[in-house]
């Protein structure tokens, strides 16, 4: 079967697995404080919620598409502290699952509902498909490679396609959102000091706790950029694939196409990108 076609074909089953998911995390979301909590060295908490619903979209992944292999957050098959190595063993595989079953796992447990359920696919390393479900809100991101992106309600019954080809918005008058962590074990100083150069030139900016939100927020353009060090493959892959195909630029910072095993990542839409990208 030719690339797109199975992407296109397999794409309404990922959405109902992603939904699937998010239903299970609502009924996590109803009795946090009797979840088992445990820490992940240098990564922060990660609870029975995220090592079940990763369980339940494995199960399910591999019956849709049993040939693809699975790279989860909470089952690598993939040493990925050397993310150049790791990449290049990427590569070598035809199709993979890239999935977070709950990113923004400190705001669930919060009770923020700020988090969502990421699942991509991946073609020889670069993720063709993409899907990112926000169940607090019933918004389901995603996107096909060549194929457009989009934002549903399932709630509403309500579709639109994110596709905005230039950001007409001055510098003074974006809205950016970033993310950082203590818990990650590097102390980067730089990163701070990118933080004050913007903050000097942007009407605003927020910080929420999901990578793959951010990013989904920005291929709608209700944020002008999002940037960040230190994510893993699962973070990012859904949410890159959705912001390219609405049109944003996702690179690293510096300027590297985008693949989901980079150091850092960068998306905006032009001309923003290359004015903000300046001053990280």
């Amino acid at each position: 079967m030719k690339t797109h076609t199975l992407k296109v074909k397999i794409l309404p089953e990922v959405k109902e697995i992603a939904i699937l998911a998010g239903e299970k995390l609502l009924s996590y979301s109803k009795r946090i404080n009797k979840l088992k909590i445990t820490s992940k060295d240098a990564e922060g908490m990660v609870s029975e919620a995220d090592i079940q619903t990763e369980k339940l979209i494995e199960r399910k992944l591999k019956k849709l598409f049993p040939e693809a292999s699975f790279l989860g957050e909470e089952s690598a098959f993939l040493n990925i502290k050397d993310k150049k190595k790791a990449y290049r063993e990427f590569q070598k595989v035809e199709w993979s699952w890239i999935v977070d079953p709950l990113d923004g796992t400190h705001n669930f447990l919060s009770g923020l509902d700020y988090y969502g359920v990421c699942i991509a696919l991946a073609h020889f390393g670069k993720p063709v498909l993409g899907v990112v479900f926000r169940p607090g809100t019933n918004e389901l991101y995603y996107a096909v490679k060549d194929g457009g992106a989009y934002k549903e309600n399932i709630a509403k019954n309500s579709r639109k396609k994110l596709f905005i080809l230039n950001n007409t918005k001055k510098l003074r008058d974006s809205m950016v959102v970033t993310g950082f962590s203590l818990e990650k074990g590097i102390e980067n100083p730089g990163e701070f000091k990118a933080l004050q150069r913007i903050m000097r030139e942007v009407r605003g900016l927020r910080r929420f706790g999901s990578a793959a939100l951010d990013m989904c927020l920005v291929s709608e353009g209700t944020f002008d950029c999002y940037w960040e060090k230190g994510l893993s493959p699962w973070d990012v892959a859904a949410s890159g694939i959705i912001c390219e195909e609405a049109r944003v630029y996702v690179t690293d910072y510096d300027g590297e196409v985008f693949h989901p095993f980079q150091k850092s990542i960068f998306c905006s839409r032009k001309p923003l990108y290359k004015k903000i990208i300046k001053l990280i």
